[in-house]
């Protein structure tokens, strides 16, 4: 606490939480998610923030031959964080993607997957927002288990997993401990999930029963830090 003059005290801190207001990074909600079979259209579907989200990722299964790949929420393209090509089958290539957006405006929103113009685009996508995202940390991909990433207190580590396989069934599973599967959508199998950081480290178990390939991908999401009163 400093003075101004003798007889006006203000007080130097930190601005704590709102009140109910978890410190730390909180998922504030899930799209509806879609997917297409076989098709070169856009995928698009609906997503209703509970607060006020800062973050935005959207997480897509692909399988396709050729063409570009973008994505977009309510029209504003969100650039990717991953694009992560894990396996490559009869000409096809099989992708696990990431496209974010800081700072969305107020909901709801209308998300849109635009999968190319090649051959034959398989794809599933899905949506996920979370609220006191100050940075993102430490990202992975991979096609093999278990994997270690960097965490920390307060932090999320929000994971993608897609694969494909051409007959039987399709799945890609986060194990518990730790973690467990928040979100996913139909068709192509695309699992999203989601692990409570520790720290320093976190262990990330996942399997798939998708004999022809599957991708994980992961970033910890960093918590805002309280900001000094004026």
């Amino acid at each position: 606490m400093t003075r101004l003059g003798r007889r006006f005290p203000v007080h130097c801190g930190y601005n704590p939480p709102l009140f109910g207001e978890p410190v730390g990074v909180v998922r504030d909600s899930i799209g509806v998610g879609n997917y297409v079979s076989g098709a070169s259209v856009n995928i698009p579907w609906t997503h209703t923030p509970v607060g006020k989200p800062n973050f935005v990722i959207m997480w897509v299964c692909l399988l396709y031959q050729s063409g570009g790949v973008a994505a977009n929420l309510n029209g504003v393209g969100m650039p990717f964080l991953f694009n992560y090509n894990w396996t490559n089958l009869g000409g096809y290539g099989g992708y696990t993607e990431g496209f974010i957006m800081w700072n969305p405006p107020p909901g709801p929103w209308t998300l849109n997957y635009f999968p190319g113009t090649g051959s034959a685009p398989y794809a599933s996508c899905n949506s996920v927002a979370y609220r006191n995202v100050g940075q993102i940390g430490a990202t992975i991909q991979s096609p093999s288990t278990p994997q270690v990433i960097q965490s920390g207190p307060g932090s999320i580590i929000s994971v993608g997993m897609g694969g494909w396989v051409t007959a039987g069934g399709q799945n890609c599973l986060l194990v518990p401990p730790p973690g467990a599967n928040i979100a996913s959508a139909g068709g192509e199998p695309l699992t999203i999930g989601e692990i409570p950081g520790a720290g320093p480290t976190q262990t990330i178990n996942w399997t798939s029963t998708c004999g022809d390939g599957a991708g994980m991908c992961a970033v910890n999401l960093l918590p805002q830090i309280p900001k000094p009163m004026l």
